[in-house]
């Protein structure tokens, strides 16, 4: 019995191929074209539905796995474009939104992690550039505002601590410049007024102490010279007049006793009608007699001692008075001449040091400002130049970075453009292609797809005899 029934089932196989087969009128036998499945009973090939594909030698129409797609009358699926997804028996992909990226094989779009973003379509997130922050989920990366700067791989802005700045979109946080100070989350600097100078790590501008005095950004103050006084927070020292003198800590001009005298900027008193010859400006008195000023300081005249030139000035030999440095010079140590700032610093007037350009900027030697490096550039390390991004990088202006283009785009001025629909980008030359003939493309593709269609027909099997 087992036998019998093994054998009838040989039969019912045969008679199945039999029928996938019909006879032309040379006696030839035909069977049903690809992507078509013979109707049992019927005797027409009928065309598998989208979504599914022949198999079994034409006897079967197999739903698609997800991942894949067809058309009607499919022979096999199709894989999904990378950025699309389908689940089983899909006709169609569904473009993963922006936000999201393609992952498991063209089955699940999943969420950008925070600190990524993408468009829609993306097989992979890119990470948002140096400055800017996201959300987990992003189509899309927010700047850092002035006064903070990017952290946690591009997932927190923080702002700036007190004594540093930023401009928007930073990185990091720039040190004030000598001289100035800035509050916590500052998107600028401001300079220490006259009689202040710059302290606590450019966090305050504190008060010069009397017998002292500043300019405007100053680091220190510098002592009033011997004949002159100050009270404090002064910008300037004021001179002892004629019958006083000023005492060691030139915070106040005291009178000569009885019977002494003194000239006007005078630190000692003379018995009257004993005083010696006075010296001319540039020249200062010791041991009875007048002696040149030396360059770095300056000297009065009459009876007064030599001074020191304050930081930021400098002087000549033989000079009674001290000149500021102009901006983009420094003085020197011993204040004798003022010296240019290098390449990648800059100062401005009165300034006893050159302060580092901030990151994104550029100077040239002998500069009173710094420049922001324009856009597709970045600022070198030492800030003397602005370097061109490589092909396939942008930036923007007053970068410091540049940062790659994510894929499917190309650089341009200050972002990434996408390669239109039907062309590719070639990541060499970083320029669009145009697809092949028979072949097409979504916006922002790597490579180009090949066409797929079947025409959706039904036809018959005729038997002749």
């Amino acid at each position: 019995m087992e036998y019998i029934l093994f054998l009838m089932n040989k039969l019912k196989n045969i008679l199945v191929i039999v029928l996938m087969i019909y006879s032309t009128g040379l006696g030839e036998c035909n069977k049903c074209q690809d992507g078509f499945i013979l109707e049992e009973g019927s005797g027409i090939c009928v065309i598998c539905p989208a979504g599914t594909y022949e198999t079994n030698y034409n006897t079967k129409c197999k739903n698609c796995t997800a991942g894949y797609y067809s058309n009607p009358g499919a022979h096999k699926c199709s894989s999904c474009p990378s950025g699309f997804i389908s689940e089983e028996g899909s006709s169609k992909c569904t473009i993963c939104p922006a936000g999201t990226y393609e992952t498991n094989y063209n089955t699940k779009c999943k969420k950008c992690s925070a600190g990524y973003f993408s468009k829609a379509g993306a097989h992979t997130c890119s990470a948002c550039p140096s400055g800017y922050i996201s959300e987990e989920g992003s189509s899309f990366c927010s700047i850092c505002p002035a006064g903070t700067y990017e952290t946690n791989y591009n997932t927190k802005c923080k702002k700036c601590s007190a004594g540093y700045y930023s401009d928007a979109g930073a990185h990091t946080c720039s040190e004030c410049p000598s001289g100035f100070i800035s509050e916590e989350g500052s998107s600028f600097c401001s300079i220490c007024p006259e009689g202040t100078y710059e302290t606590n790590y450019n966090t305050k501008c504190k008060k010069c102490s009397a017998g002292y005095y500043s300019y405007a950004g100053a680091h220190s103050c510098s002592s009033c010279p011997s004949g002159y006084i100050s009270k404090e927070g002064s910008s300037a020292c004021a001179i002892c007049p004629s019958g006083t003198y000023d005492t060691n800590s030139n915070t106040k001009c005291k009178e000569c006793k009885n019977n002494y005298d003194s000239s006007i900027g005078s630190h000692f008193c003379f018995k009257k009608n004993s005083f010696p010859s006075q010296c001319n400006p540039g020249y200062y008195y010791s041991s009875n007699k007048c002696k040149i000023c030396s360059k770095g300081h300056y000297c009065k005249g009459g009876f007064s001692s030599y001074s020191t030139c304050p930081y930021g000035t400098f002087s000549e030999e033989g000079s009674s008075f001290c000149t500021k440095c102009p901006a983009g010079t420094k003085s020197s140590s011993n204040r004798g001449k003022c010296i240019e700032c290098s390449a990648g610093h800059f100062s401005v007037e009165g300034s006893s040091e050159c302060s580092v350009c901030p990151i994104g900027t550029f100077s040239k030697e002998g500069s009173s400002f710094c420049t922001k490096c324009p856009a597709e550039t970045k600022s070198s390390s030492n800030r003397d130049k602005c370097i061109e991004c490589s092909s396939g990088y942008f930036s923007f202006a007053g970068s410091n970075e540049c940062f790659i283009c994510q894929q499917g785009t190309y650089s341009g001025t200050n972002y990434c453009i996408k390669c239109p629909k039907n062309f590719y980008l070639n990541i060499n030359t970083n320029e669009c292609i145009k697809c092949p003939e028979g072949y097409y493309s979504l916006e922002g593709s790597l490579e180009c797809s090949i066409y797929q269609s079947k025409e959706n027909t039904l036809y018959s099997i005729t038997n002749t005899h």
